[in-house]
């Protein structure tokens, strides 16, 4: 997913799959992390774990809890 992408990542392996631990110079710390949207609606599966289709939009998003 974010190998169409220019933005510097560090992905590691977690229990649930996949997580993004910093993007582009922001790292996850805390509660605070990276959650991602694909075509507007939050997903649930680890990055590595959802399909995407010819023309879905994927946003990432930082959040603080």
């Amino acid at each position: 997913m974010l190998q169409a992408s220019t933005a510097d990542a560090d992905i590691q392996d977690s229990d649930y799959g996949k997580y993004v631990v910093e993007l582009a110079g922001t790292a996850a710390e805390g509660s605070s992390g990276w959650v991602y949207t694909v075509n507007g609606e939050e997903v649930m599966d680890s990055i590595d774990a959802h399909e995407l289709a010819a023309g879905d939009v994927v946003e990432f998003k930082y959040i603080t809890m």
